[in-house]
């Protein structure tokens, strides 16, 4: 490591750092960046020419180019589809407010119709008009919305959708921000302004026709708390936090059939190169540590959709996160029982819990007793829905507070 640290800046010397070393010393391949599974097909090559070519003219045009992540956040966001598009044409700057109708020589008056106060820009009508902000505070999320007039809302909804891991809350934020656009609409075209608890009333009614949408397959009610396993399998719920600015952490629960916690356990990693292979990490350590306190019989399970379908697939990604699961796959042969499935992320709250705590207790490993926070989350998990679903409500509510 001191030679690498003697010869590479610092940030390329953590990068390598970070390359997944296998006790298995596979040869050497050539991969292709930008892809999971590290392989080069045509449209590899189209979509990487367009990154390309969208940055070179962001930077001649001073265009706000947003990376494929920024979009992903807004589709991938639990709401109905005509909410959504809204909110993808927001963050496009072609919502048809008179600021962009003005622009377009449509119209002339360019004061916000609802406040009469300043000018109609995307980010006044939706987050920073008075009449709009109101509506955020009251709702169920009570939302504080920044003063600062200059902040986009494309980037300050985004960030919203990004830190928030309830689905319900998801779909709410969305409902929301479809609403006050809605509430717009009606004083311009019908001169009627729907009151704060009217527009609520209106969000929330589309919020919960989505959420029951999504909790029915094919019938049935999906599960959304935590699942005991059957008698004799350990349950290990793990997860890998990740941030570029502070790497990587992982987290690991494991659990018997009663629910009572076996052990528990916390890593920090440092530099990671993406989410996806900390994810893939995270699972070899957790199996590891399983292995060295004699489990046998197991369950994993991840929220981390990615990670489960490329362990279910026949073929291995041709990639470090490849790598990773053949080790997984090596020493899955140690265990007499052992499968993977994913679930929700509300069902997996422990291991987040513990991937997070790994920043500040950087690696520890807890037995038949858990540190300070965990038996909450624990309880919790073995609780009925409905208390399930209050203390969801609560925790969700205090984070936007």
């Amino acid at each position: 490591m001191g030679l690498i640290d003697s010869i590479f800046p610092p940030l390329v010397a953590g990068l390598i750092r970070s390359i997944p070393l296998s006790p298995r010393r596979p040869r050497d391949l050539l991969r292709c960046n930008g892809t999971h599974h590290g392989k080069y097909y045509v449209k590899t090559g189209y979509h990487l020419f367009r990154e390309s070519h969208d940055r070179a003219y962001a930077s001649c045009s001073g265009m706000d180019i947003k990376p494929p992540s920024y979009w992903n956040a807004i589709w991938s966001a639990k709401g109905a589809p005509r909410c959504r598009d809204m909110i993808w044409r927001a963050c496009k700057g072609v919502l048809p407010v008179k600021y962009v109708l003005s622009a377009r020589g449509i119209v002339q008056d360019t004061i916000c119709p609802v406040c009469g106060m300043a000018e109609e820009s995307i980010s006044h009508a939706i987050m920073h008009c008075s009449e709009a902000m109101a509506v955020w505070f009251a709702s169920p999320l009570a939302v504080r919305v920044p003063n600062q007039d200059h902040q986009q809302f494309s980037y300050w909804f985004v960030e919203l959708i990004s830190k928030c891991d309830d689905e319900w809350a998801s779909s709410l934020l969305c409902s929301i921000a479809w609403a006050i656009w809605l509430r717009r609409n009606r004083k311009v075209f019908n001169d009627y302004l729907l009151s704060v608890d009217q527009t609520l009333q209106v969000a929330l009614s589309m919020g919960l026709a989505i959420d029951s949408v999504n909790n029915v397959n094919d019938g049935e009610a999906v599960p959304v708390t935590w699942q005991r396993s059957s008698q004799g399998i350990i349950k290990i719920n793990f997860d890998a936090a990740y941030s570029t600015e502070r790497g990587a952490g992982y987290g690991m629960v494991a659990r018997d059939n009663d629910g009572l916690l076996l052990a528990a356990a916390t890593y920090y990693v440092g530099p990671t190169l993406d989410a996806m292979m900390a994810e893939a990490a995270c699972m070899r350590w957790s199996m590891n540590l399983c292995k060295d306190h004699g489990f046998q019989s197991l369950v994993l399970e991840t929220d981390c959709l990615l990670l489960h379908q490329a362990w279910s697939a026949k073929s291995v990604p041709h990639s470090y996160v490849g790598v990773l699961l053949e080790d997984c796959r090596l020493l899955a042969s140690s265990f007499s029982i052992l499968s993977m499935c994913h679930v929700k992320r509300q069902c997996n709250q422990v291991a987040d819990f513990m991937s997070k705590l790994a920043y500040s207790m950087q690696d520890n490993v807890w037995i038949e007793d858990g540190p300070p926070g965990l038996n909450t989350i624990l309880s919790a998990d073995l609780c009925i829905p409905s208390v399930m679903s209050a203390g969801l409500f609560y925790m969700t509510s205090a984070t936007f507070k």
